[in-house]
């Protein structure tokens, strides 16, 4: 299938109602954020955002994207998928796009599948694995940093990390969850054939070196990213965000996002809980929100400038060349 359907095909996913919804919902949701505020003092801080900022943002973002299109790489590979650039970096770039809406990451998948590089289930093993490792990595780190007066944020990360790892071996290595999805029939059966597939990925990249690379290459761009909120926050007046403290928000903002990535949206939801963990440390309402406010708008301008480019650009060879 060609790059004209992916595309097409990716565009009218976005339009259903479990994904064009919770888009709304998180739309309310910063609207209420916004309303709670003192508006002008929020938007005078984000002015206050320079252009050294946003350019040190852009290239954090740069750095993010060039790391987790390696993880994502690496893991194809690993499964036996090997391709060009230009079908990967589409793919990859509109997962990127994607991945502020509900299972929205999974669209690299579907357009893998679209452009014939790989079955959508088998591939999926390595987003699934992705998703895996970077909630290991932020629970993990959120169990050493702690946050001020979330004392019950540590014991919980320790205990979700072993539920986890335990979790995962089960259902990747137990027979009878293999025997039971195989049993399925009618119209469920290619459903329970895409989980198999993405089980047997999953198995097939954890035993293999692969995992330990994803794990460095992981905790690298999440740590990016609290950077990129260390930056664009001192830049609105938040002189003393200290880097544990923007990964901490950061982290904890991301480990609920995960938690509920399957039915709502990033937006919003990061920007609700990141100021909740910002106002633990002892910032302002309004200081917190134009800090996390103007991080998403730097981070999010550049992947959708830098994404949305490359799908335009890529979207038309692959169109003009089969």
């Amino acid at each position: 299938m060609g790059a004209p359907d992916a595309g097409i095909g990716t565009v009218r996913a976005f339009l259903r109602p479990h994904v064009f919804l919770p888009v709304l919902l998180a739309a309310a949701l910063v609207f209420f954020l916004l309303s709670i505020s003192d508006l002008p003092t929020v938007v005078a801080r984000l002015k206050r955002i320079s252009t050294a900022a946003v350019a040190a943002g852009f290239g954090l973002t740069v750095a993010y994207l060039v790391l987790k299109g390696a993880v994502l790489r690496n893991l194809l590979v690993g499964l036996g998928y090997r391709m060009g650039w230009r079908p990967f970096l589409l793919a990859f770039s509109i997962g990127e796009l994607a991945v502020t809406v509900p299972s929205g990451v999974y669209a690299q998948n579907y357009v893998l599948s679209r452009l014939g590089v790989a079955p959508p289930g088998h591939s999926s093993a390595a987003t699934t694995l992705m998703i895996l490792v970077e909630t290991l990595v932020v629970m993990a780190a959120l169990a050493v940093l702690g946050i001020p007066g979330w004392d019950w944020l540590g014991p919980l990360m320790v205990a979700l990390i072993l539920l986890h790892l335990v979790g995962v071996a089960v259902v990747v290595e137990s027979r009878a969850v293999r025997r039971w999805l195989g049993s399925f029939r009618g119209t469920l059966r290619p459903l329970a054939g895409g989980v198999l597939g993405m089980i047997s990925g999953v198995r097939q990249l954890g035993r293999s070196g692969r995992l330990w690379v994803a794990l460095v290459l992981t905790t690298a761009y999440l740590l990016v990213q609290g950077m990129g909120l260390l930056v664009v926050g001192r830049a609105t007046g938040l002189e003393g965000l200290a880097p544990e403290q923007a990964v901490a928000v950061f982290f904890v903002a991301l480990w609920v996002t995960l938690l509920v990535a399957s039915v709502l949206t990033q937006l919003g939801v990061i920007e609700a809980v990141a100021l909740g963990a910002a106002q633990a440390y002892g910032y302002g309402l309004d200081e917190a929100l134009a800090a996390i406010l103007g991080y998403r708008v730097v981070w999010l301008g550049a992947v959708w400038l830098i994404c949305g480019g490359l799908v335009l650009r890529l979207h038309r060879e692959l169109a003009s060349s089969g």
